[in-house]
């Protein structure tokens, strides 16, 4: 089959790859999950940095375009950064 004809089977496929070279925890299979909904949005805010990783390795490859990935810290200083990240994106 033509990856160009099953983008989103290829993205669980392609993130499953890069996921298994790395250290999981109990949210990679969500994470899997989660990629395959970056075609539908322009960017994406993460506080993960290991998924951060994975959708930068993946996004040269892939038949479709995702979405840009913002990496934010964890925790409170997230809020914060959050919005001064959707400032910016509204200024653009």
């Amino acid at each position: 089959m033509d990856r160009d004809r099953v983008p989103l089977n290829w993205l669980r496929w392609a993130f499953g790859r890069v996921q298994s070279t790395l250290s999981t925890n109990d949210g990679t299979p969500v994470d899997n999950q989660i990629a395959t909904y970056l075609p539908e949005a322009d960017v994406f805010l993460t506080a993960d940095k290991r998924f951060a990783a994975c959708i930068r390795a993946v996004a040269p490859h892939s038949p479709v375009t995702l979405a840009r990935v913002i990496t934010v810290p964890a925790n409170q200083p997230a809020v914060h950064e959050t919005f001064a990240q959707l400032a910016d994106l509204a200024d653009a």
